[in-house]
């Protein structure tokens, strides 16, 4: 993947929510956005990457062969961390049972479809144990009250290097085969 990839991910996540809360739980597509909290505007759902880190586990060391003459160097692969927050608009009594239900739907679905790019099969979406104290401080949106939130990692994500090296291939090979005597210091 190019340095898309993180617009990508975003995106798919989004795209595949739309698919599976539109209209049963949420009426139109485009009050699930891609946004943080206290920018959420009409969104019953909201997406917000909140951190990007590199593979603790994937950090290939090799170059990689795109030609018969040349190289690449290897892709750095990240960790992406999204909350995932319900908003309900209706009736007070109703609102948190309404959130409840949305909440339920993407963890189901993320259960059931953890793989968010099908022809990257590698990457995972799965849900995070964090502590209710941790969570209090990822939400730093003062002007917003904290409401529950649900927080996935996706990885492994690569972003593919841009730099290539020319190469030149070995054509002919010579192998001595005489034997070489070994002197060490006296002479022997």
């Amino acid at each position: 993947m190019t340095y898309t990839a993180i617009a990508k991910v975003s995106e798919t996540i989004m795209n595949n929510l739309k698919e599976q809360l539109v209209p049963e739980l949420v009426r139109f597509p485009g009050q699930i956005a891609l946004c943080a909290p206290n920018e959420r505007e009409n969104a019953s759902l909201g997406i917000f990457l909140y951190d990007i880190q590199e593979s603790e586990y994937l950090r290939p060391q090799t170059m990689m062969n795109v030609s018969e003459r040349q190289q690449k160097y290897p892709p750095i692969y990240i960790t992406l961390f999204y909350m995932i927050t319900a908003y309900s608009e209706g009736d007070v009594r109703f609102r948190s049972v309404q959130e409840e239900r949305i909440l339920g739907r993407v963890i189901q679905y993320f259960h059931d479809c953890p793989f968010v790019l099908p022809q990257e099969s590698q990457t995972r979406i799965e849900l995070q144990r964090i502590s209710t104290e941790d969570k209090l401080k990822l939400w730093s949106f003062p002007d917003e009250p904290y409401r529950l939130s649900l927080y996935y990692k996706v990885s492994p994500v690569p972003i593919e290097s841009a730099v290539t090296k020319d190469v030149v291939r070995v054509r002919e090979r010579k192998v001595n085969m005489e034997r070489m005597e070994r002197q060490d210091n006296n002479g022997r």
